[in-house]
């Protein structure tokens, strides 16, 4: 076995880049033993292979090369132990944060799941516990106080059925994912009459579905509140191939069935 070995062979055995070898000398982590002044090569020794290897696996735990700097060039134990409690800490934290990317990535799938076999166009009956979310009178400048985020599992509007005649004008309502963030009472308890619709949010084509919930209404001989209420479901929305937009109009019932 030999006693010395060139860079090279170093990058090899350690399988750590030439590059990466020199910035370690640079940083006088590692530096190799000697220069050979005949040929200015640089040569490691077997000790220095076994440190560069050791460095090699720290790294990849996490440490960075600073946190190693300051063990190696100190060489206090309980330094190090100190270090390895930090990037256990770390790592704890980041399983956690894992934990829960991974059930919001579950939660969106099912979500996008149940939404691909949402039938269109056909209202129905459904019955509501009180909904919290946050309503923004239409004086309120909306996206300074509700910038653009991916939080709001679905935002949309309330109004009068004579405001849509010009424009969508009634107060704006957000419902977060973040439940600590829905203060108020948006959507009182009772029955609804429900329509999924999509359009490429047209005010004709949001008028059009509601007035076939309400054409519906009357057939049905149910008696509805002159407030509306829609919602347009973000998060399906933003992964659709198409443009459209994925909306739910509701009317309570006034008289319940």
């Amino acid at each position: 076995m030999k006693e010395y070995y060139l860079i090279n062979e170093v990058s090899k055995i350690t399988e750590i880049p030439v590059s990466t070898l020199r910035y370690y000398s640079n940083e006088n982590l590692v530096t190799p033993a000697f220069r050979d002044k005949s040929n200015n090569y640089n040569y490691y020794s077997l000790e220095q292979i076994f440190n560069l290897k050791l460095i090699n696996y720290i790294r990849n735990l996490g440490i960075s090369l600073e946190q190693i700097k300051e063990y190696i060039f100190t060489k206090e134990e309980d330094k190090f132990e100190k270090i390895l409690k930090e990037i256990i800490s770390e790592v704890q934290n980041k399983i956690v944060c894992l934990k829960n990317q991974k059930k919001i990535l579950e939660k969106h799938l099912m979500n996008h799941k149940t939404g691909k076999n949402i039938e269109l166009d056909i209202p129905f009956l459904k019955g509501f516990e009180d909904i919290k979310g946050t309503e923004i009178s239409p004086e309120e400048k909306i996206f300074e106080k509700f910038p653009l985020k991916f939080e709001y599992k679905y935002f949309g509007f309330k109004f009068l059925k004579n405001d849509l005649q010009e424009e969508i004008k009634g107060s704006h309502l957000y419902i977060s994912f973040k439940n600590r963030e829905n203060k108020s009472i948006v959507l009182n308890k009772g029955s609804y009459i429900c329509m999924w619709s999509e359009s490429l949010f047209k005010k004709e084509d949001i008028s059009n579905s509601i007035e076939r919930v309400q054409k519906w209404a009357e057939l049905k001989d149910i008696l509805i509140s002159q407030n509306i209420f829609v919602f347009f479901e973000e998060e399906y929305t933003l992964f659709k191939e198409n443009s459209k937009i994925r909306y739910l109009v509701m009317i309570p019932i006034d008289n319940e069935i």
